[in-house]
């Protein structure tokens, strides 16, 4: 998402804050990108405290935009990876511990279950 700081009737700034906020859409799941004509130091950490993955100043080259915009989308194709790798070592992990049974009782658990038996 490119946002304007300036824009009519809510800022950028309220934007990106209701979009992580109230939306609760993180980073990852949509890249923010701020644009904005001041390089102040006061607005650029706020536009990112805000919630941005990125401020960009104004003016600004075609091909520089494009740029900030690919590496915040391969940056959340990575996370997303890197999470979808993380549940399948989970799930696989699950799996494992329930097929290997209570070493206690000797019992092969399924489906939580004692045998496999489904509740």
């Amino acid at each position: 998402m490119l946002l304007d700081v300036m824009m009519p009737g809510l800022s950028g700034f309220d934007v990106c804050r209701a979009v992580r906020q109230e939306m609760q859409i993180s980073p990852v799941q949509l890249p923010i990108l701020l644009l904005s004509a001041s390089a102040e130091v006061e607005s650029i950490t706020a536009g990112l405290d805000s919630g941005a993955n990125d401020y960009i100043t104004k003016p600004f080259h075609k091909q520089i935009l494009t740029a900030h915009v690919e590496a915040a989308l391969r940056l959340s194709r990575w996370h997303k990876q890197e999470l979808d790798r993380a549940a399948g070592r989970s799930m696989q992990h699950l799996r494992q511990f329930s097929s290997e049974g209570d070493s206690k009782t000797g019992v092969r658990r399924r489906h939580g279950t004692p045998g496999g038996q489904r509740p």
